[in-house]
Parts: C-alpha cells; sequence; structure tokens
C-alpha cells in the first residue's frame, strides 16, 4: 500500500510542478508532451492515433489537444497522402519556438524532483517503474 500511495502522490505533485512550468507558456502539460512527440517526429509528423497511442495520459482528449494547438499557431494539420481520412499533425516553427523554452522549466521541474537519485538510482526506479506497467505501459 506504501508503494501505491507514494507513486500516486508523487504523480500528483509532479503534474502540479509540470502545469506551472508550463502555463508561463500558455500550454498545459498535456499539450507540451505533444509537441513534444510532433518534436520527436522531425518533419514526418503523427496522425491522431499515433499521439494517442504515445500519449502518457489515456484520458487525454487529443482531437482536442490537437486543435487548440492548431487554433494557437503551433501545430498544423493536413490530410495524409495515402489515406485521405487520417490527418497529420505537425509541430509548426512557433511551435518548437514555445517548446525549447518550456523545455527549460520542464527541465528544473526534473532536476528538482530528481536531483536526490544518482544515474543508477534513476534507471533502477525507472526499470522498477516499467516493471509495474510493463513496457508498453
Amino acid at each position: 500500500m506504501r508503494a501505491l500511495v507514494g507513486v500516486l502522490v508523487v504523480a500528483d505533485q509532479l503534474t502540479a510542478a509540470l502545469d506551472t512550468a508550463c502555463a508561463g507558456f500558455g500550454i498545459t502539460h498535456f499539450q507540451y508532451n505533444v509537441l513534444r512527440m510532433l518534436r520527436g517526429a522531425k518533419g514526418t509528423g503523427l496522425s491522431r492515433r499515433e499521439i494517442e497511442a504515445r500519449i502518457i495520459s489515456r484520458s487525454a482528449d487529443v482531437t482536442r489537444l490537437v486543435d487548440r494547438l492548431i487554433k494557437r499557431g503551433l501545430v498544423e494539420r493536413e490530410r495524409g497522402a495515402e489515406d485521405r481520412r487520417t490527418s497529420i499533425a505537425r509541430v509548426t516553427t512557433a511551435g518548437e519556438e514555445v517548446l525549447a523554452k518550456a523545455d527549460l522549466s520542464v527541465n528544473r521541474v526534473r532536476m528538482q524532483y530528481f536531483a536526490g537519485l544518482d544515474r543508477a538510482e534513476l534507471t533502477m526506479l525507472g526499470d522498477l517503474l516499467e516493471a509495474v506497467v510493463g513496457p508498453e505501459g
């Protein structure tokens, strides 16, 4: 029970800290995560289904997240070349700029929460959490 409560407390604290870190850039930590995924796609973009498969929170409404990012000019969307029913989202230059600034704040949160752990402990923590949820978690 102690481990369960500990994970829930840390998750809640990290979520709040990430929300605060991202709020200064007018985005949520969910939107930050989507922008980060799109940046990682290196210009090829991702479909809604690909984003849903990679997103951390299964409760996030990916369509709304992407729509809000499009409205802000941080993401663009176009129809898929092979399947016109599919749309592909890509991060824009403005999105890259917001992401680069937000990265600094998110990194500060990471450092704040994990500064007391060395590299081996961080690796062990990651391994333990992966063992709980599985590699596809």
